[in-house]
């Protein structure tokens, strides 16, 4: 079980690289995993691409059950970016909005 998900991580992160390489060839400005502090909260979106006024928060998930699991785990990661959060990516990044990839 623990080889999977070893392997799955790994997998995940080469993943997360070749999309930010992708970008970065597309004249994109790719952050990894910067560190969003807000309301004495820590969170580190796996990836933050500006996009002219626009911030795209890009969170990978990967999830190897069955059934809804997909479904959850996206409902999760989306929950977690909620309007603090937004907000302060927005200051952060001085960006009009803030989108969430999970």
């Amino acid at each position: 079980m623990f080889g999977r998900a070893f392997r799955a991580d790994r997998e995940t992160r080469q993943g997360e690289q070749n999309l930010k390489e992708e970008l970065e060839k597309r004249g994109l400005p790719v952050e990894n995993a910067p560190r969003v502090v807000t309301n004495g909260e820590r969170y580190v979106p796996d990836l933050i691409v500006v996009q002219g006024d626009l911030a795209h928060v890009i969170q990978t998930t990967v999830s190897w059950e069955y059934g809804d699991a997909m479904q959850r785990a996206y409902e999760l990661k989306k929950s977690k970016y909620d309007k603090d959060i937004k907000e302060k990516i927005q200051q952060m990044y001085r960006t009009s909005s803030v989108t969430v990839w999970p």
